[in-house]
């Protein structure tokens, strides 16, 4: 894709989220409710039940998938920093190594020590990344900067989808599942 339909794409899987996100949560902040109370007015008071609960389990999966991606990025940063020298033997049943199973254990740690505080350390911690986030952004913009060779590289670069071009025509079947990588 050239650079204005990665924006597109990214655009569009942002919209599809945002609307029905702020559509569920105005009714909350509006009145002050979470969200199975205001269930109960949908579903009645044991009905509310069904959409609470797969919220709850949809929670949980998505708990776990980011904690092993926490996991994984603290044992990818170790193992940078250590030369590879993390690697050991998989561990048959499990699929992992123990150094990534270690990983993903503090990382489940330092995750439920957060929930267990509140979420007053969470609104901590989020005002000491935010400077943290905008730095590492602009350290990424001049990594991309200088690995280009500047922004006209990136910005003149004709898209794999054009006429004559090798992917040419296909700009539909990748375009969706792009959105919907977004999405989700």
């Amino acid at each position: 894709m050239s650079w204005w339909q990665g924006v597109l794409t990214v655009f569009v899987g942002n919209v599809i989220t945002l609307v029905p996100m702020c559509l569920n949560a105005h009714p909350g902040t509006k009145y002050g409710i979470p969200f199975p109370v205001l269930a109960r007015a949908s579903f009645g008071i044991k009905g509310s039940n069904i959409p609470s609960v797969s919220r709850a389990l949809v929670a949980c999966g998505w708990f776990g998938i980011q904690t092993w991606i926490g996991g994984n990025s603290i044992h990818q940063m170790l193992q940078a920093v250590t030369a590879n020298s993390l690697s050991t033997s998989v561990i048959p049943w499990l699929g992992t190594t123990g150094a990534q199973l270690g990983c993903f254990l503090a990382f489940w740690c330092i995750q439920v020590v957060i929930i267990m505080r509140g979420i007053d350390c969470i609104k901590d911690i989020e005002k000491a990344s935010a400077p943290i986030l905008v730095a590492l952004a602009v350290a990424l913009m001049v990594w991309a900067y200088t690995s280009a060779g500047g922004f006209g590289p990136m910005l003149s670069a004709p898209s794999k989808f054009g006429p004559g071009m090798q992917l040419e025509g296909k700009f539909w079947s990748v375009f969706w599942p792009a959105v919907t990588a977004n999405v989700g």
